[in-house]
């Protein structure tokens, strides 16, 4: 007897099934059923994936949906739960696609509703189509009868069948041994002729999965294991003939099952384009429209139209319209056009969109691809049809305005953002799993953190490659049990969210076809992730927020400050001898893309002297090529000849210098050399990409056989084809090279003419960041642009241009919120600058910047105006707080009303802060020294031999130098066989660089290794593994207040003959009396062969004066410094 489920949660259930939809229908098949539901509560995430499943496999699939319901018939606990999942259900299945858009619709309201359920009186106007049935033990009908409220229960089967009719059928469930409702369900069954349905609740596929089940939904509601109430139901997957035996006595209610499946007739159709109509003039199509404005764009982008351009232009819109995409160029034009009146400034483009001349005429981009000789075939392939993809890059503050654009005009039934899942990975499933269990904390961390943190992570993989892992698994039970629970629950979705930058846009409603749910800012997102979405013909278009853009226009804005008006984007010149020439030095820290060391490394070596090397080298520094980054440097500079696979390739391989660097080049040689159509070139080239060996084969022999035909040799082709091939795995879009090439351009441009301005955006962008901000830092010493303190009187929220300087933002004051800053600027523009710290308590709420504010302010410097000790200004702080609050309520809350000022003497008498409490404050609240740097005072009176830790940087690997530093971030760990070393940050007023100090150092110097100590080390220059970054390897080190005090030095002053005699004796004591300091003081006496240390009062300080007075009075080698090593 055939039967069908029609009671299904997959794992789209959130933390409700551990059904993965590929498992559940091969599971179907496997056992010989022709069909199967998929009924999610009051979600279709898996609607498309399921049904896609089920024609793969050859099984009917019915498209359904558990619906939680509000039935208006009660309002007990239990059925206005605020929890959907406890709410009564029913099970609602799509007859055909009417049913499946009622479906959507009832999809989307169950979720746009704050109570996550529908009430019958709506679920009425979408019933035609659909089949209902009662919902089992979790409906609103079985609930009832077990509560024993059958009167109602009588009246919504009665309102059911009304709106249903015969559609509407009783489930029968015996997942469990409790029946007692069953009895009731009959009883209503045959007073109103409605036909009993046998289903079974499915959660899991197998009885062992029971468990892990049961985890999921603990980790859904917070519980443990040993606190979820156990309902012995069993809701795994059972096969036909279990069900047939559970259901023997009714055997016409299994038989149902399958009548009901045969009535769903869901279909769906792929790959339609769906596009949005854009709005035009009555009489005027969208090809009209189109090519009119690109005849408008290709004269105000090209002074002389030449024929080239003009055929290109008219081959590109005649692509366009056959593929039917005149109305997404007119959107996506409209988009970018909205942004650039709004002053958003959109990107220059992205992606082989940079490749089409009508995106350029349209101002979507701003890359010639004439110029530029980039190809249209890239992006949209006459020859393979598929959706048009333009990513648009907006600055980051303004992406959200585009989108509210979009969303505004272009209807907001038609646009939503996307919806992607986060899935139980392999280090949340073990912590979560672990919680649920209540496994001893210690062995949940060490599983945890012996699963490396890399993407695509498994439990299995992870086993595979760690005997650590492998030896706690099978230590205990409790550490098996915990890990094959979390093993079992391990990527299924966890949650939705939004994808980071896709939005849809539809030609009719979106909840005609796709359901929809809440999102943020009242823009709703699709329940259908972005592939599904594309597969079903709608628009998708990315808008994308570059924190580069916002950049690019705080500094285009600043530079107002520098000249009479503002720099725009279009006046930048690309060919700037000075900008190569801060390309060429690597000084491209804030440059998008160029900034990383590496990169550094490689323009120096490369010194760009073209737009073209931003380009090459941006396509070339990525794992794969990089290899050819050093051939291509040679053969541009002349060290290597350039060498062409075949000498026609000559036109395509020059601009690189004979080194294949872009996907394009693969096109054009597919076309010089074995006749291909640019269409035909595109697709060997995705063929390439991918792998696949028939593909390979296939293009192989038609590469080979077109060569041929162009009259070049077997060998020749295989040859070309082999080199094609291995290119594939570096190969870059060279239209996306060259578009963000761009904005990698403009940021060196504006650093190298605008530094200033540049720097201080620059600032502003990495507030709370201190490691790039000191670094920053360090960089505007070497460009002589001194960085002012903060001040409360001169500040503003970001950092600025201040005359020559540039003054710190009082945001990047920790505790200083923007809020906080608002209010101040606010009113020190009404009522001028603040007089003191009483008057700024009088005239700012304390309200609005609290002390804590204000203790950061002080301490960071930022009242240092008002010639208060900072100590003094904190001690007062309290009192001035109070009198300003004292005065503010006499005032009826009037803050800013001028008011007689506080005399000097209220401020506390209390000892002022010294130069090491200042810096240590200014650290805690900046993150960083911003005046100095602790060592920086001691550096006088350290030996010229001593490096600095920039110096340092740059010495050759393996040379040994001494250094003065501050330790920071130290971490002591053991080795593999238990020894101590220790890893930590040395830093100084030139920078900071990662140390490590092995075992064999470790214990000579264990007691310094604490962070905030000053020390002298000696120390060898190395290569750090994980990043290839320069570090320190530490030999020797000792105290810096030890080295100065007893170890530095040591003047030897020799008594000989000639000047032994009492009064030069007596101005030698008198010097040395004049010159105290911390250096002691030897004396030999050559006469008598004596030597006598002088006792610690006559401690000198080694100066330049004093050295050449000794050297007067004794004779120039009677006196001699001696340096004492580092302990050894």
């Amino acid at each position: 007897m055939p039967f069908v489920h029609l009671h299904v949660h997959s794992e789209y259930s959130l933390l409700d099934s551990t059904c993965r939809i590929n498992d559940l229908v091969d599971l179907a098949k496997s056992v010989g059923q022709k069909a199967i539901a998929l009924t999610d509560r009051n979600v279709m995430y898996g609607v498309i994936p399921f049904y896609r499943a089920c024609i793969k496999a050859g099984i009917h699939p019915l498209i359904g949906m558990e619906l939680s319901l509000d039935n208006g018939l009660n309002n007990d606990k239990m059925a206005r739960s605020k929890r959907s999942e406890d709410m009564p259900a029913l099970i609602l299945l799509a007859q055909n696609n009417l049913g499946y858009q009622h479906l959507v619709k009832l999809a989307s309201l169950v979720q746009m509703n704050n109570s996550e359920c529908v009430p019958l009186s709506q679920v009425k106007h979408y019933a035609e189509g659909l089949i209902a049935l009662s919902g089992g033990f979790d409906g609103p009908i079985d609930r009832l009868i077990a509560s024993g409220n059958d009167d109602r229960a009588n009246q919504l089967v009665a309102g059911l069948h009304t709106i249903f009719g015969n559609r509407f059928f009783l489930e029968l469930q015996r997942d469990g041994n409790d029946r007692k409702s069953e009895q009731g369900i009959r009883e209503l069954g045959r007073r109103h002729s409605i036909p009993f349905v046998a289903t079974s609740s499915v959660h899991y596929l197998n009885k062992e999965d029971a468990k892990a089940h049961t985890c999921l939904t603990c980790i859904r509601d917070g519980l443990k294991l040993a606190e979820k109430p156990q309902n012995g139901r069993d809701l795994s997957f059972k096969k036909t003939d279990e069900i047939v035996r559970i259901f023997s006595d009714i055997p016409e209610a299994v038989t149902l099952t399958e009548q009901i499946a045969a009535k769903c007739q869901v279909t769906f159709s792929f790959d339609r384009v769906r596009f949005p109509a854009f709005p035009l003039p009555e009489g005027v199509s969208t090809e009209q429209m189109l090519r009119a404005v690109c005849t408008r764009g290709v004269k105000e982008r090209y002074p002389v139209v030449t024929g080239q351009i003009q055929t290109r232009l008219h081959y590109e819109l005649s692509v366009i319209g056959k593929m039917g995409f005149n109305d997404y160029f007119l959107i996506v034009a409209d988009l970018v056009a909205h942004a650039r009146k709004s002053g958003y400034m959109p990107g220059p483009g992205r992606g082989s969109a940079a490749g089409s001349l009508v995106a350029y005429v349209l101002k979507i981009t701003e890359v010639d691809p004439i110029k530029y000789h980039l190809l249209f075939e890239r992006f949209l392939n006459p020859e393979r049809v598929t959706m048009p993809d333009i990513d648009l890059d907006f600055p980051d503050v303004d992406r959200d305005k585009m989108i509210e654009y979009a969303f505004e005009k272009y209807g907001r039934t038609h646009v939503a953002q996307i919806i992607t899942f986060g899935t139980l990975a392999a280090k949340a499933a073990i912590r979560d799993v672990g919680r649920v269990l209540g496994s001893d904390p210690r062995v949940i961390d060490r599983m945890a953190r012996l699963i490396p943190g890399v993407p695509k992570m498994t439990l299995d993989k992870a086993l595979q490659e760690s005997d650590k892992l492998k030896t706690l698994v099978r230590a205990s039970t409790e550490a098996s049990d915990l890990f094959e629970l979390a093993h079992r629950i391990e990527g299924l979705p966890r949650h939705s969210s939004i994808h980071a930058a896709g939005v849809i846009l539809s030609d009719q409603p979106l909840t005609e076809s796709v359901p929809i749910q809440k999102g943020h800012d009242g823009i709703p997102i699709t329940q259908y992730p972005m592939d599904i979405l594309e597969s079903l013909g709608l628009l998708k278009i990315d808008f994308l927020g570059l924190r580069n853009l916002t950049f690019i226009r705080e500094v285009l804005q600043r530079t107002s400050t520098v000249q009479s008006r503002q720099l725009t984007i279009e006046s930048i010149p690309l060919d700037d001898s000075k900008t190569f020439e801060l390309l060429s030095d690597g000084d491209t820290m804030g440059v998008f893309q160029l900034e990383s060391d590496g990169m550094r490394q490689v323009l120096r070596k490369l010194k760009p002297t073209e737009f073209e090397d931003i380009v090459a080298v941006i396509a070339l520094y990525r794992p794969g090529p990089a290899q050819f980054i050093d051939q291509y440097v040679r053969r541009k500079h002349g060290e290597e000849k350039v060498v062409f696979p075949h000498p026609n390739l000559e036109a395509i391989l020059k601009p690189t210098y004979g080194v294949l660097v872009y996907q394009e080049q693969i096109m054009q040689i597919a076309v010089q050399m074995a006749g291909y159509s640019l269409g035909q070139a595109d697709i060997l080239r995705r063929a390439v990409a991918k792998k696949k060996r028939e593909l390979l084969e296939a293009q192989k022999k038609t590469f080979v056989s077109g060569c041929k035909q162009n009259h070049y040799s077997e060998a020749t082709a295989v040859q070309l084809f082999s080199l094609i091939v291995r290119f594939a795995n570096y190969g870059f879009n060279r239209s996306h090279a060259v578009a963000y090439s761009f904005v990698s351009y403009w940021l060196a441009y504006l650093k190298t003419h605008f530094s200033q301005a540049f720097m201080a955006a620059y600032l502003t962008g990495i507030i709370g960041n201190s490691d790039k901000t000191e670094a920053t830092i360090r960089e505007l010493r070497s460009r002589r642009i001194q960085l002012l303190p903060p001040s409360v009187n001169e500040s503003l929220s970001s950092f600025e241009p201040f005359g020559k300087m540039i003054r710190f933002g009082l945001s990047g004051i920790k505790n200083v919120g923007n809020g906080a800053v608002d209010v101040l600027v606010e009113e020190r523009g009404k009522n001028g600058p603040y007089k003191s710290l009483y008057d700024f308590c009088r005239r700012v709420p304390a309200r609005k910047v609290n002390r804590k504010a204000i203790e950061s302010m002080i301490f960071a410097g930022a009242f240092d105006e008002f010639d208060v000790d900072r100590a003094v200004l904190l001690a007062t702080l309290d009192r001035a707080l109070s009198l300003g609050e004292e005065e503010q309520k006499l005032n009826g809350g009037q803050t800013s009303l001028l008011m007689p000022e506080t005399n000097d003497e209220d401020y506390m008498n209390v000892p002022p802060l010294s130069a090491a409490e200042k810096l240590h404050y200014e650290r805690e609240t900046l993150g960083f020294y911003l005046t100095a740097h602790p060592i920086s005072e001691y550096r006088f009176r350290l030996p010229e031999a001593f490096v600095t830790v920039s110096t340092a940087e740059r010495l050759p690997e393996g040379t040994l130098s001494t250094l003065a530093v501050r330790l920071e971030q130290v971490k002591c760990i053991r080795t593999k066989s238990g020894q101590p070393m220790a890893f930590f940050s040395s830093g100084d007023e030139t920078g900071t660089i990662d140390t490590v100090c092995f075992p064999t150092s470790y214990e000579k110097v264990k007691e310094l290794l604490r962070d905030g100590e000053m020390v002298v080390i000696q120390a060898k220059r190395s290569v750090g593994k994980e990043r290839n970054t320069p570090q320190l390897i530490l030999m020797r080190a000792i105290s810096l207040n030890n080295y100065l005090s007893e170890r530095q030095a040591t003047l030897f002053l020799k008594i000989d003959r000639a000047h032994y005699h009492s009064q030069l004796l007596e101005h030698v004591k008198s010097a040395i009396e004049k010159t105290p300091g911390q250096h002691r003081v030897i004396l030999y006496y050559e006469e008598s062969r004596k030597t006598i240390e002088l006792a610690p009062k006559y401690a000198v300080r080694l100066t330049k004066d004093f050295i050449e007075s000794m050297r007067t009075l004794l004779g120039e080698n009677n006196v001699m410094i001696k340096r004492d090593e580092l302990q050894k």
